[in-house]
This record gives structure tokens, C-alpha cells and sequence, in this order.
């Protein structure tokens, strides 16, 4: 329960709110997804909740549903996902951001879009090993934030 939003002895009216109540088991986190990022959203995906009210600290959760029309105006998609809150942490009107989770990849890596380096048709990197660097073919993944997820091949050679 919240905090009382009358004073004892105050006249009441029906219909009027006494108190607010929560529950906060679950969280319902509501929020939208440009339509080119379609393809990635399921029900049952995976969320990752972060909080600047909160550093540190990460929430898992999973899309429950999916508005099936994109607003016209916004050219995005409605989404909703529930994100288990036992410690009661997230609290009902907070700002958060939303990650989805699109994809998992044992062998990928998170490099610094700088350390690409363009050869031909293909795209590699360096890397030390036994103190040479080696010229490393990758495939490029999902950017963000100046950091790109790659698949580093096991074929290298010395330069």
C-alpha cells in the first residue's frame, strides 16, 4: 500500500482515491521497439532492465506481448514484458531502459569498432599471439556504443 491521499476525518467522495496499491512481485515494463528491429521480438524473448536510479544493478525478464500493429506516426511496436522483482527494487513508474536480447553466440567477441580493419571484401583484425600479431578474419555482428560483436575465425596468419 501507498501512502494515504486522505486526512482523518476528511469528507470522501465516491469514486475518489484513498490509496495506491501496488503489487511489485512482478514488474510490467511497457515501452516501444522501432519497427526495423521486428524481426528480433517474441514472445518469450529475453529483457535486460537497467535503472539509473539503481547503478549496478541488472533485471531479466521476458516479452509477454506484442501489440500487433506498428503506430503509423512513431513507425515502432508496442511491447510488453513482466520482470521478476522479489527485493521490490524497481518500483511502478520508474524510467528504465530496455535491452533485448536477440541473439546468444558462445564464440562471440565485443572489440572496439577502431581495431577493424578493412581488407579487400574482407574485414579482420590483429592479435597477439606468442608475442606476433596475427591478421584475424571476422564476421561482424550487431553494433553499439563504438563496439562491435564479431565471430573471430580460427584461421590467422603472422604479419
Amino acid at each position: 500500500a501507498g501512502l494515504r491521499k486522505v486526512d482523518l476525518g476528511a469528507y470522501i467522495t465516491v469514486g475518489q482515491d484513498l490509496v495506491s496499491l501496488d503489487a511489485v512481485d512482478i514488474v510490467i515494463v511497457d515501452f516501444t521497439v522501432p519497427e526495423r528491429y521486428l524481426r528480433f521480438l517474441a514472445p518469450e524473448s529475453l529483457v535486460k532492465i537497467d535503472a539509473d536510479a539503481l547503478p549496478g544493478q541488472s533485471f531479466d525478464g521476458k516479452i509477454t506481448a506484442l501489440n500487433p500493429r506498428i503506430d503509423p506516426d512513431r513507425r515502432s511496436l508496442a511491447v510488453r514484458a513482466q520482470v521478476p522483482n522479489p527485493s521490490g527494487a524497481l518500483k511502478p513508474g520508474m524510467f528504465v531502459r530496455v535491452g533485448i536480447v536477440v541473439q546468444q553466440r558462445e564464440n562471440a567477441v565485443l572489440i572496439p569498432e577502431q581495431a577493424i580493419v578493412p581488407n579487400g571484401d574482407r574485414v579482420t583484425v590483429f592479435r597477439v599471439v606468442d608475442g606476433k600479431a596475427l591478421m584475424t578474419p571476422i564476421k561482424l555482428g550487431l553494433r553499439s556504443f563504438g563496439k562491435v560483436r564479431s565471430e573471430i575465425s580460427c584461421k590467422s596468419r603472422a604479419t
